[in-house]
């Protein structure tokens, strides 16, 4: 049954952020011909600052737009009149939730695919990208091949786990929000300003019992580059999915419970 939500889900969010992605990665065209061509024409200096700025907005309007619907997709189709559809499905409160953070999750990380890939474009047009790195890393040994695209890898699952804690801690604060008589936009906001503040709490007792400096001494004591990136990455993840868990609980406790569709 997820896989039929996430079929439904994903294009609903994809013909609102598809759109954003191709004028970004046009934009990134533009500004990089505009890059390149400044050495030649008079008057480009101009024009440049014009396609920055709008490489700019666009980007900014990639990261809003994101954010808007991980937010609309969620308040409308399981609090609001959607809900009215989607929980009359023969579906568990847990599946709808798996739905909408994977479906996030999944959104949140083409986005950076799409942000990063721009600015190799702007690189690579304006033709201040250097390969060399990127040959090195075929000329070097299938062991270093391997090595990098482990911890590309690696480095995926990560920035997809943190799309998907990201999105949770919404759905937690609009979930407790929800509670609220009255001003519940204003109250969702406040308990997403006391979710972010509880992460900072808990970095600040691990900085503070030295769990941090244990933790960087482990890492120098591992020889290897590859395995220091390694553990650092699999610790990382361990943590964001670990809040996953947390915030996935809270909300989907509060869905179960204190459900009130508006």
């Amino acid at each position: 049954m997820l896989k039929k939500l996430m079929k439904y889900e994903m294009p609903a969010a994809g013909r609102k952020l598809l759109p954003l992605y191709g004028a970004l990665l046009a934009a990134a065209v533009m500004l990089g011909i505009m890059l390149r061509s400044g050495d030649y024409l008079d008057g480009i200096p101009f024009m440049m600052v014009i396609f920055a700025m709008l490489y700019s907005c666009v980007a900014t309007a990639v990261v809003v737009m994101t954010f808007v619907v991980i937010i609309q997709r969620f308040n409308q189709g399981l609090l609001g009149d959607g809900g009215y559809f989607n929980l009359a499905l023969p579906v568990r409160m847990d599946t709808h939730l798996w739905n909408k953070t994977l479906t996030a999750g999944i959104w949140t990380l083409f986005a950076g695919f799409v942000g990063v890939l721009s600015a190799l474009i702007v690189a690579g047009i304006a033709g201040g990208l250097d390969l060399s790195p990127l040959l090195e890393i075929f000329t070097n040994g299938f062991k270093f091949f391997i090595e990098v695209f482990v911890i590309f890898l690696e480095m995926l699952i990560v920035l997809f786990a943190a799309g998907c804690k990201l999105a949770l801690q919404i759905y937690t604060a609009i979930t407790i929000g929800h509670q609220a008589k009255h001003r519940k936009g204003l109250c969702s906001f406040g308990a997403y300003c006391g979710i972010v503040f509880f992460e900072g709490i808990i970095g600040t007792v691990a900085l503070n019992t030295g769990i941090q400096h244990y933790f960087m001494e482990f890492l120098r004591n591992i020889r290897e580059g590859f395995w220091q990136v390694s553990v650092a990455m699999i610790t990382i993840f361990a943590i964001t999915a670990a809040f996953c868990a947390l915030y996935f609980l809270i909300t989907e406790k509060q869905l179960n419970t204190r459900l009130n569709l508006q």
